[in-house]
């Protein structure tokens, strides 16, 4: 309702504002032409309105690929190969256990799995020998059934051991801890000597895969983004100017905190002093109804109003020619009859061409207009208007522009 309430008196206020210049409106205009200083203006890029319906997300930046490794089994840490920040490559040994008690575990291992295997071997030469007796009447068909019988025993007691065997080799081979994948080290919890339980952080550690931004996109403007949309990134702590290419690659399907939608920028190449953690902003290039190339958006104050309607100016630029005259030799002319030579100067002059616009909509700060007759915006200089000031210029009239820089500090 307050918008509205402004938009209505800046309605009002330009109206107000051209009754009272438009009975000087002829005079001002027969004016234009005559000598004086050029005034000085502030001008502004004339902006597409396409251009202008941005949106501003902040967000986090992590790593693609991101997780915390750690021992699958139980033990004392007896080395530690790579310190925080190290970079490493798939494959390489991050992290050892003390492998004393593992390897005694699979020497027994191997210890039982001998006896077991001799002892299937005896039993089978009896089962064997219990089956040809059997054959010739030798031995009664319970005889041959218990021998059967501690055959399959002696077979399932040499699967067992077999079985130990083989998760005791897995145990001393969890006693060293490989990088799944090549990156770096971001975080390192235990330290040598230290008694680790398994599934306890070790290390944290990030690929060498194109970072990510981790971001919430409003639930209003969800229906305007769309997968593998092309967006910058701006990081605040490096350069508040210099912004990154980045694609929209994933877009959450359920709302989370204050109907916000989790989204996932990922940037198009890697960049150094880029660091999981760091704050961005992401800038979102929104579609419209003002996506034509006649719509523009301008501030309130670089236009006004006359009895034809709102107008602005353009800063142009004008060709003047000036004529001047000069003797051949000054000293030897004859006063009476001077002999002098006629030149033509060409100058430029920057004047102030107005041009009438039809405000399309209302902004809190701009105006989406365009302009009653399409002017050609490559004539002018850079497509520039005056910003402020419009109320006191003539059309065609000269002006001085007052050149502006920001400056930004701690950069």
């Amino acid at each position: 309702m307050r918008f509205t309430q402004t938009a209505v008196l800046l309605v009002i206020s330009l109206f107000i504002l051209s009754a009272c210049s438009g009975s000087d409106e002829d005079m001002l205009q027969s004016d234009a032409t005559k000598s004086g200083p050029p005034k000085k203006v502030w001008t502004t890029k004339l902006v597409p309105a396409s251009d202008g319906v941005k949106r501003h997300l902040t967000g986090t930046i992590q790593a693609a690929d991101a997780v915390s490794i750690s021992f699958e089994v139980t033990g004392v840490v007896s080395k530690m190969h790579v310190d925080l920040g190290q970079s490493f490559e798939k494959g390489d040994v991050l992290a050892e256990l003390d492998k004393t008690l593992y390897k005694m575990a699979v020497q027994q291992n191997k210890s039982t799995l001998g006896e077991a295997s001799a002892a299937l071997l005896d039993i089978k030469q009896t089962f064997e020998r219990n089956q040809t007796l059997r054959e010739q009447g030798l031995v009664s068909q319970a005889a041959l059934d218990g021998a059967l019988a501690s055959f399959e025993i002696a077979k399932q007691r040499v699967e067992v051991a077999e079985s130990s065997l083989n998760i005791a080799k897995e145990n001393l081979s969890d006693t060293t801890l490989v990088a799944p994948y090549s990156g770096r080290v971001s975080e390192r919890f235990v330290e040598p000597s230290q008694q680790v339980s398994p599934g306890a952080s070790v290390l944290s550690i990030q690929g060498n895969a194109l970072l990510e931004v981790n971001a919430a996109i409003p639930e209003g403007l969800i229906g305007k983004v769309a997968l593998f949309d092309q967006v910058n990134v701006v990081l605040p702590s490096l350069s508040a100017t210099k912004s990154y290419a980045a694609t929209l690659t994933e877009i959450g399907a359920q709302a989370s905190i204050a109907n916000a939608f989790p989204i996932t920028i990922t940037f198009n190449d890697n960049h150094t002093g880029f660091y999981p953690g760091m704050s961005a902003e992401i800038i979102l290039s929104i579609s419209g109804l003002f996506d034509s190339a006649e719509y523009f958006e301008v501030p309130f104050s670089a236009f006004t109003t006359d009895k034809v309607g709102p107008y602005l100016y353009f800063v142009a630029t004008q060709q003047t020619s000036s004529t001047s005259s000069q003797t051949d030799n000054p000293e030897t002319a004859n006063k009476d009859t001077p002999i002098s030579n006629n030149s033509i100067n060409q100058n430029q002059n920057t004047i102030a061409e107005k041009h009438y616009i039809e405000i399309v909509e209302l902004k809190p700060e701009t105006a989406i207009i365009k302009f009653k007759q399409q002017p050609n915006i490559n004539q002018f200089s850079d497509a520039k208007i005056v910003k402020t000031g419009v109320d006191f210029i003539r059309p065609n009239q000269a002006i001085s522009v007052v050149e502006t820089s920001t400056q930004i500090y701690n950069q």
